[in-house]
Order: structure tokens, then sequence, then C-alpha cells
């Protein structure tokens, strides 16, 4: 049976690993979303008379695209932390 300062030292460790994945998930977050803007931004200017975009839309275009390569990062992280708890 453990005591009371293990099971504290546990939980603080589980909040501090919480706490580094979801800073780990912010930064990258904002990373793709300052990628899809780059990169939205130069296609328009290489585009400039075939592709007729508002700045709204590209950050529209750029929300969206960085939802979607978010939802897919935290699928990553999920399997990381599975193939590390079973030792692969």
């Amino acid at each position: 049976m453990q005591n009371k300062g293990e099971d504290r030292s546990a939980l603080r460790e589980m909040a501090v690993s919480i706490g580094k994945r979801a800073a780990q998930w912010a930064i990258v977050t904002v990373g793709f979303f300052a990628w899809w803007m780059m990169m939205l931004l130069l296609i328009s200017l290489i585009l400039v008379n075939r592709w007729h975009v508002s700045f709204e839309e590209i950050i529209l275009y750029s929300l969206i695209l960085t939802a979607v390569c978010s939802f897919g990062y935290l699928i990553l992280m999920n399997e990381r932390r599975k193939r590390r708890r079973n030792g692969f």
C-alpha cells in the first residue's frame, strides 16, 4: 500500500506530463497555422491572375487545414504514447 506522499507525487507527475503534452500540441498547432498561412499567401501571390481570394478566405482555409493537421498530430501523439507504454 502506498502512502499519501507517493500518491501525491504520482499525481503531480501525471499532471506535469499532461501539461507538457498539451503545451507541445499547442505549439505545434500554432506552427501548423503559420505554415499554412505562409504557403497560402505565397500561392495566392504566384496565382494572382488565376486564384482570386481574399485575406479572410486565406485565414479560413488556413484554419481548416490547421484543424486537419492538428487532429492528425493528436492521433500521432496518442500512437507514440501507446508504443512507449507497450515497450516498442
